[in-house]
């Protein structure tokens, strides 16, 4: 083992001298030493392969906006009275994803992602999820998001989408092979959360009964943490 060691070391003294006198060879050429970045992709650094990457990333365009008033906010004004009536917000049947982990969730689900909002950390946040979205970003401080939406957002960002017709429940039935079955669950933040639990223990689908709760209302959407636009 000691043999092995030893060779082990001559072995590395011998390459590193190699290097060393390579490097001194170029020096005298005139050529550049070479960097850590000639590398092929694979063996740089997840870090540094990440940052090339989000230099040159397609984003969807960002809107600098300073008027709560401005009429391209309408999808995201006023939520809490939207609330009342959640299944149209702005008098349109939309989807209100909060927070960077349900925004996610809602562009990856196929959604018609109609618009974002969200203050300038979050779009550099979400600058890789938002790359192949034709939606405008719309990017403002929170106070200003705060005027538009009705409430102080701690989460940041939201963003809205069409809502698409679901599934006759014969599709769903055949196709999944646990159900959760919902009866008389009135209230959105339950709906929510039994839609998060569900995806945790591995439940495939949901099928709602009378006198529940839309799950795709935004207060529904955010309890479940976007599980169920999946």
């Amino acid at each position: 083992r000691r043999a092995d060691e030893r060779w082990a070391a001559i072995t590395s003294d011998s390459r590193s001298e190699q290097a060393a006198h390579a490097c001194r060879q170029r020096h005298r050429q005139g050529a550049p030493e070479r960097d850590a970045d000639d590398r092929p992709a694979h063996r740089r650094g997840a870090r540094t392969v990440a940052a090339q990457v989000g230099e040159n990333l397609l984003v969807s365009p960002a809107v600098t906006v300073t008027d709560p008033a401005d009429p391209r906010l309408a999808d995201f004004r006023d939520l809490k009275r939207a609330d009342r009536r959640p299944d149209r917000p702005g008098r349109r049947a939309l989807v209100i994803a909060e927070g960077t982990v349900v925004v996610r969730r809602l562009i990856d689900s196929g959604y018609p992602i109609r618009a974002l909002l969200g203050v300038a950390r979050r779009l550099e946040e979400l600058r890789g999820d938002v790359a192949a979205v034709t939606a405008p970003f719309y990017v403002t401080d929170s106070e200003t998001m705060a005027a538009a939406v009705g409430f102080h957002l701690n989460r940041g960002v939201l963003a809205a989408a069409d809502r698409v017709a679901f599934p006759p429940a014969e599709t769903l039935l055949a196709r999944s092979r646990r159900v959760a079955v919902l009866e008389g669950v009135g209230d959105h933040e339950n709906i929510g959360a039994i839609f998060r639990n569900a995806a945790g223990v591995g439940i495939d689908a949901g099928l709602l009964a009378g006198g529940c709760a839309g799950p795709m209302d935004r207060r529904s959407v955010r309890e479940s943490m976007g599980t169920g636009l999946q």
